[in-house]
């Protein structure tokens, strides 16, 4: 990641779809083409989003970062990165394409509700390409990007993510996709804040803390369900290795401790959800998932299944251990993250080691308008 100065020309753009105050509303996906003529000498990506997002150029992901841009005073500034992407770029057909959550902006915030600082995520973003050449040429988020939802139904920080793999678009970041029943990009009001560069190490994966089904143990009361235990508190989310007919549903809940019978105790989250669902797409090699815009603070997570018997299992990957569960922390504390309370990863803005966990709210939430 590189950050810089940067002359925006891009447009703020959303998605058409808008949520409420207690209603959440699908992740909105964004995708443009482009042609490139002629080699590609050198190539950076400028973005950012009110809300987080995750960007893929020709089918491949642009960073590794989780959460981008992180928490910010929403009503004053938000944050940007700059990738080099010159590697993902080719002569010919192109495309990039975004996926935005609601994050800290417009997704359910400790107490205050949701659309705390506004009613929809927002994207905006500058591809800037150098030609061998020398020639220039600059790709900006503005109307002539499409939009459309798809497999992330839910998706937010308290609640967790609904996912439904029937509904995924193969192929959607790839120039070859026919995006012929998407929808314009809505351009979305200049929000009028400073828009910098960011200031701290990114959110992204540092451990992986393997669990075997082997070693899970039926939930009480529950014919369908297992519960893991990780052996500590962490602040992540569970990669599920599942397999199933298109349909089957799995559920996910989370708990730091557990009740006297064996059940999760979940009094403490009051009223945030903290599960995450998956539904099959019905792939016969089975299906791997891990929610993108959600994380939690738990040590035991129960897996549920509407069926009396479904497959668990574990995937090995080159020799590497079974991955069940990811950690997340900041790049400079992938140490004595045990030390924090499980719920809370730190984010871009670190100071002398210390994380700024609650910047600013706004007083007044805002209201949808289409």
């Amino acid at each position: 990641m590189q950050n810089s100065s940067v002359s925006w020309t891009a447009k703020w753009i959303a998605s058409t779809i808008c949520g409420g105050a207690q209603v959440t509303a699908p992740a909105p996906f964004f995708r443009k083409s482009f042609r490139l003529d002629g080699s590609v000498k050198s190539a950076v990506l400028h973005i950012t989003a009110l809300g987080v997002y995750e960007c893929e150029i020709n089918g491949k992901l642009v960073s590794q970062d989780v959460f981008a841009p992180g928490w910010t005073d929403y009503l004053k500034r938000v944050q940007y990165q700059t990738y080099d992407v010159t590697s993902l770029l080719k002569s010919g057909e192109n495309a990039i394409g975004v996926i935005l959550g609601d994050g800290w902006y417009c997704g359910y915030l400790a107490w205050l509700g949701r659309q705390v600082y506004g009613e929809r995520p927002q994207c905006l973003a500058q591809l800037e390409i150098t030609a061998k050449d020398g020639r220039k040429q600059i790709i900006t988020t503005d109307s002539s990007w499409k939009t459309n939802v798809g497999p992330i139904l839910e998706s937010d920080f308290l609640m967790g993510e609904t996912y439904d793999a029937r509904r995924e678009f193969p192929g959607w970041s790839s120039a070859a996709f026919d995006d012929a029943e998407w929808t314009p990009a809505k351009l979305a009001a200049d929000p009028k804040i400073a828009i910098e560069p960011q200031l701290g190490p990114p959110v992204r994966r540092h451990e992986i803390i393997a669990v075997s089904p082997a070693e899970a143990t039926p939930a009480p009361n529950k014919k369908s369900a297992l519960i893991f235990d990780f052996k500590q508190n962490l602040t992540g989310r569970v990669r599920i290795h599942v397999k199933g007919n298109a349909g089957v549903r799995f559920e996910l809940r989370h708990a730091e401790i557990l009740n006297k019978d064996g059940t999760l105790y979940t009094e403490n989250l009051r009223s945030a959800k903290a599960y995450d669902t998956y539904t099959l797409r019905g792939d016969p090699k089975g299906e791997v998932w891990e929610p993108r815009f959600t994380f939690h603070g738990f040590r035991y997570a129960e897996i549920q299944n509407g069926t009396p018997k479904f497959e668990v299992y574990v995937k090995k990957e080159g020799g590497e251990l079974p991955r069940c569960s990811n950690r997340l922390s900041s790049a400079r504390r992938t140490h004595g993250l045990d030390r924090r309370r499980a719920g809370f990863h730190s984010h871009s803005r670190v100071q002398h080691g210390r994380a700024k966990l609650f910047p600013p709210l706004a007083e007044k939430r805002s209201r949808c308008t289409r």
